[in-house]
């Protein structure tokens, strides 16, 4: 018995058109943007995806100082780099649904300047209640 060919009736009926994301027309299309604009969006990405790994440790080498300018404990300064780690390994299950409606640009925006004020936060902070808060800030970022 012959095989049906993709241009018989009986095929063509069932099918469907299946439409490719990437060929859907889109407003701002990356493929036509210029070499200076994706190399420069291609660095802001990777610098905050470098922040992102950096910012978990970042505060070890002050450790010592840290515990005595703030008058803490070495359970509170444990807590707040537990606290970051958590928050920083759970956000991306909100960031995510946020991409899909808002778009990925809205989302890079918003959470570098979450992870930037945190930060300058982190950095005044009075005592350390503070920082554990303003790390949770900037682990959201």
């Amino acid at each position: 018995m012959p095989e049906p060919s993709l241009t018989s009736p009986a095929l063509s009926r069932t099918s469907t058109i299946v439409h490719d994301i990437e060929h859907m027309p889109v407003d701002d299309d990356p493929r036509k943007w210029s070499p200076l604009r994706k190399n420069l969006t291609l660095f802001l990405v990777a610098s905050a995806s470098l922040i992102s790994g950096l910012s978990a440790n970042i505060q070890n080498p002050a450790v010592q100082e840290m515990l005595d300018d703030l008058h803490a404990t070495n359970s509170q300064f444990s807590l707040s780099i537990s606290l970051f780690i958590l928050v920083q390994g759970g956000m991306p299950l909100m960031w995510s649904p946020i991409s899909e409606i808002k778009g990925r640009k809205f989302v890079y925006l918003i959470s570098l300047t979450m992870t930037v004020l945190g930060s300058v936060a982190v950095a005044l902070s009075p005592n350390m209640s503070c920082v554990i808060g303003f790390r949770c800030i900037q682990a959201a970022g």
